[in-house]
């Protein structure tokens, strides 16, 4: 089973419905489960009341991550998918979340995220065609075949709990991916490539909703304690691989081809 859960965090219950709406529009071979993570109230969530909801009004961004973990380990799902409410899914590609999951088992990697739902924090749009990059989002351009990542968004993300038993830094609030990705990495999660790999053309099937305004915005001294804190975390520990020769052979491996 796969658990998908919305993560609403400060923004109207309006786009929660048209998440769960999306959700349920998509074609998923394996049997799924919704749970919201709100700080509604059952009358606000009236349309969408038969789902689960774990009560968020006290949590921050990583720790609602945890929940939603918690809860899919609870239910014994192997997967669990986290869109924030700031995620907007194609209706007319109805087969996006399995582009995910089929990707992930090919691959045998433990996390996977879409690249380009923002195009804040150097987060391009579409790569131009392949972006490298490193925890804090610097990266070089290459002309290479594999869709990456130059910056950790962590808006849809797709984790294996067969594999992966990490949470989130709950002491992060605007870095929490790039610091788990890194553990991902030290676990051998994801290759030691620099390389976060996402489906062919993700911006096509999932985008960030222009109409909404961001709720994580932090003034200059609470971003720089926490770029402070995930370097102290971080350090001179991430190893890039940037050779192209290696990201291919990697590839080529996990396919067994």
């Amino acid at each position: 089973m796969i658990v998908v859960g919305i993560l609403n965090y400060k923004r109207p219950i309006e786009v929660v419905e048209n998440l769960v709406n999306s959700v349920n529009n998509q074609e998923i071979d394996d049997k799924y489960k919704i749970v919201l993570c709100t700080d509604k109230s059952d009358e606000e969530r009236s349309n969408i009341s038969k789902y689960d909801n774990i009560d968020n009004s006290e949590l921050n961004v990583p720790e609602s991550k945890n929940a939603i973990i918690k809860y899919a380990r609870k239910k014994k799902a192997k997967k669990v998918i986290i869109i924030e409410d700031d995620v907007t899914i194609n209706d007319d590609e109805k087969g996006t979340f399995k582009r995910y999951i089929n990707t992930m088992n090919d691959l045998k990697v433990g996390i996977l995220f879409c690249c380009y739902t923002k195009t804040s924090n150097f987060v391009l749009t579409k790569p131009s065609p392949r972006i490298l990059m490193g925890y804090k989002g610097l990266g070089d351009a290459k002309t290479d075949m594999v869709s990456t990542n130059r910056y950790e968004v962590g808006d849809f993300i797709l984790i294996n709990l067969e594999t992966n038993e990490l949470l989130f830094n709950e002491g992060l609030s605007h870095f929490e991916l790039s610091e788990y990705v890194f553990r991902c990495w030290q676990n051998d999660l994801i290759p030691a490539l620099n390389q976060f790999y996402d489906i062919p053309d993700s911006w096509e099937y999932l985008g960030a909703n222009p109409g909404l305004d961001s709720m994580r915005n932090y003034d200059e001294e609470h971003l720089a304690k926490e770029k402070e804190l995930v370097d102290s975390i971080i350090g001179d520990k991430w190893k890039i691989n940037n050779n192209a020769e290696d990201v291919v052979n990697h590839i080529r491996t996990s396919l067994g081809v």
